[in-house]
C-alpha cells in the first residue's frame, strides 16, 4: 500500500509540475502585441516571438474563419527580429477595425482574431526622438557663469552653473524651466529618463515599444505646463533663487520660422561658487599742492606782516641813527 501510496503522489506531483510547465510556455506564446508605424507599413512585435518563427494574417472581419485566411511568413526588421507586417499591398481597409491572427510553426493559433489599435502607433520618427532625447538639440553643460563684487573692500566672485547651447545660430531657441521635486510628473518623467539611458539597450523590441510609450505620455504632461522663454545669446542661466544642489529639468524648442523642428530636453544641476578675497590695505597719501600767493591763507598775511614789520625797524634804525650823527655834528 505504502508503495502505491508514493507512487500516486509521485504522479500528481509530476502532472502538478506538467501543467505549471504548459502554462508558462503558454503565457510566453501569447505575449503582448505592440505596433510601429513606418512610412508606409505597420510593424508588429510579438513578446517571445522575437526570434521565433511564425505567420501572420489580417482581417477587417474579427468572425472570418481560420480556413479563409491567408497566412504570410514571419518578416524581419533591420535588427533581424522576427515581425509581422501590414503593408498597403494587403487587401485591408485601414479605415475599419483591423484584427490580427498568430500561429506558430506548427499551425497552433497564438494570437486568434486580436483587434489591433493603428491610431496609437508610434511612427519610427517619433519612437526615434524619444529615444534620443537630451541628444537632439546640442549643448553644452560644462560651462559657468562668474560675477564679481566689491563689498567693505572685500571682493567676492561668485560662480554659477549655465547651459550654452551649441546647435546652430541660425535658428531660434525656446526653454522652460520645471523645478526638480517630488510632483508625480516629474518623479515619473525622470524615472522614464533614466531607464531610457540605463535600461532600454537590454530590453527586447516589445518592452523597448512600451517603454517609450511610456516615456512619450510623461514628456508630453510636462511640456503642457511648460511656460517659453526666448533664449538670449544661445545661453540658459541658473535662476537667480536657485541654491547649491537645486535641480532643474530644462525644456528646448528649435525654431525655424516660429515652426518648432525639435524638442528636447536637459538637465541643470544648480551650484553657487563663492570665492572671498580682501584687497591689499592702501596707507593714505598726503598730497601737498603749492597754491599761488592770494588772500585765502592767513599764513601768507603772518609772514608779510613781519617782513614788513622788519623792514620798518631797519628804516627806522637807519634814520635814528642818520639823526643822531647829524646832532653830534
Amino acid at each position: 500500500m505504502k508503495k502505491v501510496s508514493l507512487k500516486i503522489v509521485f504522479t500528481i506531483l509530476m502532472s502538478l509540475i506538467l501543467i505549471v510547465m504548459l502554462s508558462t510556455t503558454a503565457k510566453a506564446a501569447t505575449g503582448d502585441l505592440e505596433v510601429i508605424k513606418s512610412v508606409e507599413d505597420y510593424i508588429f512585435y510579438i513578446e517571445g516571438y522575437e526570434s521565433a518563427k511564425f505567420q501572420f494574417a489580417f482581417s477587417n472581419d474579427s468572425e472570418t474563419k481560420v480556413t479563409d485566411l491567408k497566412f504570410i511568413n514571419n518578416w524581419t526588421d533591420n535588427n533581424d527580429v522576427y515581425v509581422a507586417c501590414l503593408d498597403g499591398e494587403m487587401e485591408i481597409d485601414l479605415t475599419k477595425d483591423v484584427f490580427i491572427w498568430i500561429q506558430n510553426e506548427n499551425n497552433e493559433l497564438i494570437i486568434e482574431g486580436k483587434e489591433v489599435d493603428l491610431s496609437t502607433a508610434l511612427t519610427t520618427e517619433s519612437m526615434s526622438d524619444l529615444e534620443n532625447l537630451t541628444k537632439l538639440i546640442k549643448v553644452d553643460l560644462t560651462q559657468s557663469t562668474t560675477k564679481t563684487e566689491e563689498v567693505d573692500g572685500v571682493q567676492i566672485s561668485t560662480t554659477t552653473g549655465k547651459i550654452v547651447v551649441t546647435d546652430s545660430k541660425e535658428y531660434t531657441y525656446k526653454y522652460s524651466l520645471i523645478k526638480v521635486d517630488t510632483s508625480t510628473q516629474v518623479v515619473e518623467f525622470l524615472t522614464r529618463l533614466d531607464n531610457m539611458s540605463q535600461k532600454y539597450v537590454d530590453m527586447n523590441m516589445s518592452e523597448k515599444i512600451k517603454e517609450i510609450k511610456a516615456m512619450r505620455i510623461a514628456f508630453e504632461n510636462l511640456l503642457q505646463n511648460a511656460n517659453w522663454t526666448e533664449v538670449v545669446d544661445m545661453t540658459i542661466n541658473q535662476p537667480e533663487e536657485s541654491v547649491q544642489g537645486d535641480k532643474y529639468i530644462v525644456l528646448l524648442q528649435k525654431l525655424e520660422n516660429n515652426n518648432v523642428i525639435a524638442t528636447d530636453v536637459q538637465i541643470l544641476n544648480c551650484f553657487e561658487n563663492e570665492e572671498i578675497v580682501k584687497e591689499t590695505e592702501k596707507t593714505p597719501v598726503k598730497v601737498t599742492t603749492k597754491l599761488p600767493v592770494t588772500g585765502e591763507d592767513i599764513t601768507l598775511y603772518v609772514i608779510l606782516g613781519i617782513i614788513v614789520l622788519v623792514i620798518i625797524a631797519v628804516i627806522v634804525r637807519i634814520v635814528i641813527i642818520k639823526v643822531k650823527d647829524k646832532n653830534e655834528k
